[in-house]
């Protein structure tokens, strides 16, 4: 039987995963634009809005605004963004934008998920030593 990380492991693996993410998506990747990716790919497959992402993140409307435009296609510096989520119009409802990963983000969601699973399964592992 597998006993929980102490919390030295388990401040070893957020670092960890951290650094997954810089190594599977962008290694100069913010902080807050990590935490709205994983909230997005979270909801996947179904879509998520940006009010919920605020409420899922603790960010202002404001950043959870520029992070899905630095995730999206361009960002809002008039630079490419990393093309991870997509924002579709709503036909029902034109002022609704669901956010949905893009298929490079649904591939960087699946790797992350990979790495992560590894980073843990080393960390957790290690007590059965």
């Amino acid at each position: 039987m597998t006993t929980p990380p102490n919390s030295m492991d388990q401040l070893k693996l957020l670092s960890q995963m951290i650094d997954c993410m810089g190594e599977v998506i962008d290694p100069n990747m913010p902080w807050h634009q990590g935490q709205v990716f994983l909230a997005i790919a979270l909801a996947h497959p179904e879509s998520i809005e940006m009010r919920d992402l605020g409420k899922l993140t603790g960010l202002s409307t404001s950043a959870i605004s520029r992070n899905v435009a630095a995730l999206g296609e361009w960002h809002r510096l008039q630079r490419p963004g990393l093309g991870l989520v997509e924002t579709r119009i709503d036909l029902s409802d034109r002022r609704r934008r669901p956010i949905h990963l893009s298929k490079k983000g649904i591939t960087a969601a699946n790797k992350l998920k990979e790495a992560m699973t590894e980073k843990l399964t080393a960390v957790l592992g290690k007590d059965k030593e």
